[in-house]
């Protein structure tokens, strides 16, 4: 009932992502250009590596943006108190597990 609610903000989401991201590269491009502009070969350099950092940082964002969105979707909205004490068991066991989760999951974990 809400899932199609929910993918509704998918494409705003990453129009937002993209928004400021543009807006990152545009600032640190003037940002740059006023540190460096005296010297050419050193802003070029500059310019690569904010450039590479920042789609890098994108990159990231869009996985964080993913789990958050598909956890949103996959949600079970109930009050069914069987259900909410087997998901308490399970999460339970879950932020028991070994500290060698990949990043993502240790994103996801930090959010419950």
């Amino acid at each position: 009932m809400l899932v199609p609610q929910l993918a509704k903000l998918r494409d705003p989401t990453y129009a937002t992502l993209d928004f400021i991201y543009m807006e990152l590269v545009e600032l640190a491009g003037e940002l740059n250009y006023k540190v460096f502009s005296r010297f050419p070969d050193l802003l070029a350099m500059v310019n690569d590596i904010t450039n590479k950092k920042l789609t890098d940082l994108k990159a990231q964002t869009e996985e964080i943006l993913d789990i958050l969105l598909e956890g949103e979707m996959n949600t079970v909205f109930t009050n069914d108190a069987k259900y909410l004490s087997a998901r308490d068991d399970l999460l339970a066991v879950f932020l028991s597990l070994d500290r060698k989760l990949p990043r993502a999951m240790k994103v996801l974990k930090s959010c419950l």
